[in-house]
């Protein structure tokens, strides 16, 4: 009974956490998003390269892309591994107390 209120309070927080994590990745995503076709929209328009600081903005932002594409990659490789770690401890657990 123990492991399974254990499992059920693990169960909310990560739920909670992946709804925090959704929703503020999908909001950043977006503004990103909206930019680009914005900067884009500029480009087409002047026949120029928009630039920050010296660097094309396009190229800031594919960048940014990049990372957060890697950084979620390894949240998820974080999860599965936490999360096949619960399961075997749990079947230990069921295993000794048979």
């Amino acid at each position: 009974m123990l492991l399974f209120n254990l499992l059920s309070v693990y169960a909310r927080q990560m739920l909670s956490h992946y709804w925090n994590d959704f929703v503020s990745f999908g909001e950043i995503a977006a503004l990103v998003d909206t930019l680009v076709a914005k900067t884009r929209a500029w480009e087409e328009d002047h026949g120029m390269s928009f630039t920050y600081d010296g660097v094309p903005l396009l190229a800031m932002l594919d960048e940014y892309a990049m990372l957060r594409h890697e950084r979620e990659e390894e949240k998820r490789r974080m999860r599965v591994s936490f999360t096949n770690k619960m399961i075997r401890m749990t079947r230990c657990q069921i295993d000794l107390s048979t």
